[in-house]
């Protein structure tokens, strides 16, 4: 797509960061996007500086997305987001904008921070990809041999805008890593 628009749904405050980086760096890349922040992530607007991305919207304000943004990513997704666009419920703007960017055709990312995997978590992630939606929990790469914890950030973000095929430039791919083997590689 030539003209990209996304979507950024900030949700649980557990990972903030990962919305709040992500937004920049879309921002950063000149990339339009609308940015919303609900649910536990609203005390965490003014702290992470999420106010002074361009593009905010807050709790529950309606938002008109345009008519040609390519897809949503909510970083992070809370259980209850999870829950709700597993189910197709609308009980809040983010469940409500990830159901409308299905309904729609469009793509869908979940990061989902979840460090505890009971089984109905495993459902609702089952459930939300049955209806279209892509759950990237934000794994690192250590392949990539990340210098910071920015950097695998970075790297983690970068993956994501892949599915979107948008190169963010902060990807180490496979084939740029250093070592002598993929066995070398894997370790570390």
């Amino acid at each position: 797509m030539s003209d990209p628009r996304l979507i950024v749904g900030i949700d649980a405050s557990p990972g903030v960061t990962y919305g709040v980086r992500l937004a920049a760096l879309l921002a950063e890349m000149g990339i339009a996007s609308d940015i919303v922040v609900a649910g536990d992530a609203k005390p965490f607007f003014e702290v992470e500086g999420i106010a002074a991305l361009p593009a905010t919207r807050a709790g529950d304000e309606v938002l008109e997305a345009s008519p040609g943004f390519q897809g949503m990513i909510l970083a992070p997704c809370g259980p209850e987001t999870l829950a709700r666009i597993a189910a197709g419920q609308a009980e809040s703007l983010l469940a409500r904008m990830a159901n409308a960017t299905l309904a729609q055709g469009r793509r869908l990312v979940v990061l989902d921070l979840a460090s505890r995997l009971d089984l109905p978590h495993i459902r609702h992630m089952e459930q939300a990809t049955q209806r279209g939606a892509i759950v990237y929990p934000p794994v690192p790469a250590f392949y990539a041999r990340p210098k910071d914890l920015d950097e695998m950030i970075a790297h983690t973000l970068g993956r994501v805008l892949d599915l979107f095929d948008i190169d963010s430039g902060t990807v180490r791919r496979w084939r740029e890593t250093s070592g002598k083997s993929r066995r070398g590689n894997q370790a570390g």
